[in-house]
């Protein structure tokens, strides 16, 4: 449902009505697993607003304890997967659609996936977007070029390439020094990734244009995990892992990027970012003769696929030669910002949110932290705000026309939204993992982590999490 449809005012969030001592007080702010994004709206906001503000930092692990019933803060700033469990558990408010009408948050400048579907959970809408990024294929314009080689389409493409790219010896003068490392592409398969890496892989697969059910199914809440899209994606993932570095299985996307942009791959799964980020990749990075500077770098889409799966039927189908191959996986990484439950200053906590979300603050706040990204039309005119300094001008409009076009496609694949995310996703981290150390057949590992899943809905309850699936959905079926 898009903003602006909705006219009556939501009472949690009515606004501060009279100046008690509470309303003069800073206004509370909770940043959740965000240290970049919590000190520059600190800094922002002391240097360019009249009322006062108290940044609060926690870790979303700690904030979000089982005991918690109300967040000590008017508004709450969060990775954007976690909607579903502070929704589920009344931590935070709908808002009221017709003051995200206003001039202010200007909606229409808003890109459509962030716009339309993120910050919604069920047929309500429970966040401002605060820019949500999605994995992106970087790639050697360079090689690509020299080898006449076009950005993979399919994942089945991406394979042959990564394969082919592998090989140093294609590359002629192209290719780096026999001491330091090179691959035909890295992707992020440390602890919080491997399995988003998965999902990423099988979104196109598993996304049947007439079916609501992926990750569950939609009626009894059973793991669809261990089907064949999913399958079919791990022994691909664990095949292109061979030409990737073995220790990708420690890395994150940045752990990725900085790795490519060292020169040591032809391609990366990964996204750009002008944050700054400590340094947690190998000292592979800091040894190679390759100046980033003579790096050609270019952007295009992850790769989709022209096949997908009915699980109702359980077969294979094709889709149209007209139909759209590219599935972007939602809620990755990124941040909204939602007013908490029985704010007494729900007004001003919103409006700090939108303030927070427009075209200035933005590019001013939540560029600094490296898991946001641009989510604005006007961003798209000034991507380099957002991305690495050595992309170039070049590849940073590559960006941007890559990021809006992912959210245009008819069809997109949430990652794992609902209460229990982050116990549903280590089990799919492990499993992943696995099956690339060769200790389990991927099949075995995902019938393996489909049985876990199934524990984890039992413990936060069966009938709960189904409701909760169906929110993620964007629908309301009680």
């Amino acid at each position: 449902m898009p903003f602006g449809c909705q006219t009556k005012p939501t009472p949690n969030v009515a606004g501060d009505v009279t100046a008690s001592p509470e309303q003069k007080a800073p206004l509370r702010v909770l940043v959740l697993d965000d240290e970049p994004l919590a000190a520059a709206l600190e800094r922002q906001w002391q240097a360019t607003a009249e009322k006062s503000i108290e940044v609060i930092r926690a870790a979303a692990a700690d904030a979000l304890g089982p005991e918690k019933k109300l967040l000590d803060a008017v508004a709450v700033i969060y990775p954007a997967g976690l909607i579903g469990e502070l929704a589920e558990r009344q931590l935070i408010a709908a808002l009221p659609e017709d003051t995200l009408a206003g001039d202010k948050f200007d909606a229409r400048d808003v890109l459509d996936l962030a716009r339309l579907r993120e910050v919604t959970w069920g047929e309500k809408i429970y966040a401002v977007p605060l820019g949500s990024p999605q994995l992106t294929l970087l790639y050697r314009a360079d090689i690509f070029e020299r080898l006449k080689l076009h950005p993979p389409t399919t994942w089945s493409e991406y394979q042959r390439l990564a394969a082919r790219l592998a090989d140093r010896e294609s590359l002629g003068d192209l290719a780096p020094p026999t001491d330091q490392p090179w691959h035909g592409t890295t992707e992020p398969l440390g602890p919080g990734w491997a399995g988003q890496m998965l999902l990423a892989r099988a979104a196109a697969y598993a996304r049947h244009r007439s079916h609501y059910s992926t990750l569950f199914d939609f009626g009894s809440m059973a793991p669809l995990i261990d089907g064949p899209p999913f399958v079919k994606a791990l022994d691909e993932l664990v095949a292109a892992a061979k030409w990737g570095s073995p220790q990708a299985v420690g890395w994150t996307p940045h752990d990725v990027r900085r790795e490519f942009l060292a020169g040591h791959s032809a391609m990366a799964v990964t996204w750009p970012s002008s944050a700054i980020e400590p340094a947690t990749a190998t000292d592979d990075s800091k040894t190679s003769d390759v100046s980033r500077a003579t790096l050609a770098i270019a952007c295009a889409e992850l790769p989709g696929a022209f096949e997908m799966y009915n699980f109702r039927e359980h077969r294979w189908e094709q889709r149209g030669s007209q139909d759209d191959p590219h599935v972007p996986l939602v809620s990755i990484a990124g941040r909204l910002g939602s007013v908490a439950k029985e704010s007494a200053r729900g007004r001003s906590a919103l409006n700090l949110l939108i303030l927070l979300s427009g075209a200035d603050w933005s590019v001013q706040v939540l560029n600094r932290s490296p898991d946001t990204t641009l989510f604005r039309g006007r961003h798209l005119a000034a991507p380099q705000a957002w991305t690495d300094e050595t992309l170039g001008d070049e590849a940073a409009r590559q960006y941007a026309k890559v990021t809006q076009e992912s959210h245009k496609h008819p069809a997109w694949l949430f990652s794992v939204r609902i209460p229990g995310r982050r116990d549903y996703l280590a089990a799919l981290d492990e499993a992943t993992q696995q099956a690339i150390r060769a200790e389990q057949p991927p099949a075995e590992s995902l019938r393996a982590t489909a049985v876990r899943w199934r524990e984890i809905t039992t413990q936060f309850g069966e009938a709960q999490q189904r409701k909760a699936y169906r929110r993620s959905l964007g629908l309301e079926l009680d």
